[in-house]
């Protein structure tokens, strides 16, 4: 008989749901700001600004998005085999 998944790991599932959105909408805002440069032409330092603190956030977001998986990974692996 399969025992029922603990809310520990329903808690991790989420919060990786969560940090994947987080991730994919940094990404769609850094391609937005790339979008609006002219290539070739200088960047104004306000857009040049937004856009290292838009990918500084989405390096953040991946470091916790992994680290959760892994906490996922590992939750999942302990509940499949027993362990306390």
């Amino acid at each position: 008989e399969a025992k029922p998944m603990p809310e520990e790991i329903k808690t991790a599932a989420a919060e990786v749901v969560r940090l994947t959105s987080e991730v994919e909408a940094l990404e769609r805002s850094i391609a937005e700001e790339k979008r609006g440069l002219i290539e070739g032409e200088p960047i104004p330092e306000a857009a040049t600004k937004r856009l290292k603190t838009l990918q500084v956030k989405r390096n953040r977001a991946i470091s916790t998005l992994e680290k959760a998986k892994s906490d996922y990974d590992r939750l999942v692996a302990e509940w499949k085999h027993g362990l306390p």
